[in-house]
């Protein structure tokens, strides 16, 4: 059946109309995505992979702490990669002699990679040797380097406490420090979160450590520098302009972002249709240009979230969680399968401050009981200005972080997640959703009678 002449002529306008709508809104689209690309460049961030990895400083073979770090992990031996499978590390359960004497067994097997490890720990700069503008391509094997490091490092403080070597043990705790550090300007999400973990290691190792010996001014002093370094507050600002960076580049190439398997392999009838039909009509219409322009700004937003002081930072996380399920509702799909990881970083952020600003409070009164012959301090304000120059904010709610005597000792707390004080009731080891709970570092050690100066 053949269509009547005006008929066609309405058929034919139609679709040069919507021709004309599809290309007025691609061309808005492009506008709008390159001024937000231009902006982002003229504040020095990078706007994809390639600017990322030059974002990346490089740094010095010889001054590099990475290389030396790789070689480190290198030199472990095969049965002591994982010691915590061994070894126990609650603060409150003393390293069995069963355990004491493996951990001397697995360290005295690993000198040549713990020496590595102290040269590591001097080194000013740090690059890993990857390449960003491959990513996810790019091998990252370095990230789970530094996490056995991290664990071997933490075996050798806790061992040492648990021998009264006061200062070998406060010499490991710092150089745990210093593998975090190592990835202090590593632009990725991952990566921070990695530094996060190995920081949270390093506190872990102090708590017990703490409980075990008692430590001299000069160690105590030493590794409050290192636990303040770790206060890194704009390591979240970093991980979020590495995943904007990332997000532009894979947008501008979401086939190869979303496409199940590489170019030209099989994949059925479904994967041959969209091939063929679905992506280049999502493309046509400017769909992944409008799921690029909204990514860029949600990210965006994030980066500027995440730099907003404690309490906000944290709270911001509920913004985040907003954003995510706008991106969702909307159907941008690439933005969307981003967001909720972001979120989870907001609150990894806010734990991390937690509990290294708790390790602040508690060298600080390790400190006074020092140069009080044994007397703990009476409440937190007794530490500022001279042994804290003042005290540090808890990230969850703005205020100072909490100190309390206890009947054993102190404890020293944030109010975590849930934004209420519990007063310093610790985190169980299995928490249940009705559980209430602070984040804590507990030392139950009792002020012994000659505390040593040095």
């Amino acid at each position: 059946m053949k269509l009547k002449r005006p008929v066609l002529t309405v058929v034919v306008a139609g679709l040069l109309l919507l021709v004309a709508v599809i290309a007025v809104w691609r061309i808005s689209l492009a506008s709008g995505n390159n001024a937000r690309l231009r902006a982002i460049a003229a504040r020095g961030e990078p706007v994809d992979l390639v600017a990322l990895d030059k974002f990346y400083a490089s740094v010095p073979d010889g001054s590099n702490a990475a290389l030396v770090w790789l070689k480190g992990v290198a030199a472990i031996t095969s049965n002591s990669e994982n010691p915590s499978r061994h070894v126990s590390f609650k603060w409150n359960e003393p390293l069995s002699a069963e355990q004491l004497q493996t951990g001397i067994e697995v360290l005295s097997a690993n000198k040549e990679a713990l020496a590595l490890f102290r040269a590591a720990a001097a080194l000013p700069g740090s690059r890993y040797p990857i390449v960003l503008s491959q990513y996810p391509v790019t091998n990252i094997q370095h990230l789970a380097d530094v996490k056995s490091a991290a664990q071997l490092l933490r075996l050798e403080a806790v061992v040492a406490a648990q021998q009264g070597e006061s200062r070998d043990s406060a010499a490991a705790i710092m150089r745990v420090f210093a593998a975090g550090r190592s990835l202090d300007t590593e632009p990725l999400l991952l990566s921070q979160l990695v530094r996060v973990g190995t920081d949270m290691i390093a506190v872990q190792s102090l708590q017990c450590a703490l409980n075990r010996t008692p430590f001299g001014e000069a160690e105590l002093a030493a590794m409050r520098v290192a636990t303040s370094s770790a206060d890194n507050k704009d390591s979240l600002r970093l991980a979020m302009l590495g995943e904007r960076a990332s997000f532009i580049t894979f947008a501008r190439d979401p086939q190869s972002a979303l496409a199940p398997g590489p170019p030209g392999a099989p994949g059925g009838f479904e994967a041959i249709f969209a091939e063929v039909f679905l992506w280049p009509l999502a493309s046509a219409v400017g769909f992944w240009k409008r799921d690029l322009r909204f990514g860029i700004d949600a990210l965006t937003t994030n980066i500027m979230f995440a730099g907003l002081p404690a309490p906000q930072r944290f709270n911001a996380a509920t913004n985040v969680e907003t954003i995510a399920k706008q991106a969702v509702a909307g159907r941008y799909i690439l933005t969307g399968l981003l967001l909720p990881a972001l979120q989870k970083a907001f609150e990894r952020d806010a734990r991390h401050s937690a509990e290294v600003r708790n390790a602040m409070v508690a060298l600080a009164v390790e400190r006074f009981r020092i140069a009080n012959a044994g007397r703990l301090p009476e409440s937190a304000s007794d530490l500022a200005p001279v042994w804290l120059k003042e005290l540090p904010i808890d990230p969850y709610d703005g205020k100072p972080v909490r100190y309390k005597r206890t009947e054993r000792g102190y404890v020293v707390y944030c109010i975590g997640p849930d934004q209420k004080d519990d007063g310093g009731l610790e985190k169980p080891a299995k928490v249940k959703e009705t559980d209430s709970w602070d984040v804590t570092f507990i030392v139950e050690r009792p002020p012994s009678k000659t505390q040593r100066s040095e």
